[in-house]
């Protein structure tokens, strides 16, 4: 992506803060730019309660008793899913809220959620305790994390472009 006069970009210092301005301002000449899309979602009420939705249903998908599974079977092809669903839930949240603070608390939340998900999984008598699985709960929130802050974070803006007009969105 290339960066034009006035583009709205954020920056990393060299004492490590994130900065946003114009790339033009003066306040990146010792930080490395990244182009990101700052703009606010329209919908954001609606994308959060959906990630809600996604918590919930990945939380009952881990309690209630285990499905019968045909797919693909090698040791540990479980973590797979757990990975997925992590990265999956931490992606859609770090599209929500574009600040890295709030993204990174939002990781930590997840993460905790893995591990208390999996202390509850051993209280229900037919689902197992693994520290494998809270490792790739763990894993898949951090693959998510870092993807969020790539062009992938942005699809959720992508998607509300198509159905607004400009004039529409907020931060225009």
């Amino acid at each position: 992506m290339t960066l034009n006069e006035g583009d709205t970009t954020m920056a990393i210092d060299s004492k490590g803060f994130e900065r946003q301005g114009t790339s033009s301002e003066a306040v990146f000449e010792d930080a490395t730019v990244y182009p990101v899309s700052l703009q606010a979602l329209r919908f954001t009420r609606a994308w959060t309660t959906l990630g809600f939705v996604l918590v919930g249903a990945i939380t009952y998908l881990s309690l209630a008793p285990a499905p019968s599974f045909s797919g693909p079977s090698f040791p540990h092809s479980d973590k797979m899913g757990h990975i997925a669903a992590y990265a999956a839930m931490m992606i859609w949240f770090g599209q929500v809220s574009r600040k890295r603070v709030v993204s990174v608390l939002v990781a930590c939340g997840l993460a905790l959620l893995g591990v208390a998900l999996e202390f509850l999984q051993d209280t229900t008598g037919y689902r197992t305790f693994e520290y494998l699985d809270m490792a790739a709960n763990a894993t898949g929130v951090t693959i998510g994390l870092f993807l969020s802050w790539t062009k992938l974070g942005t699809l959720l803006q992508g998607f509300e472009s198509l159905f607004t007009k400009p004039s529409d969105r907020k931060g225009t």
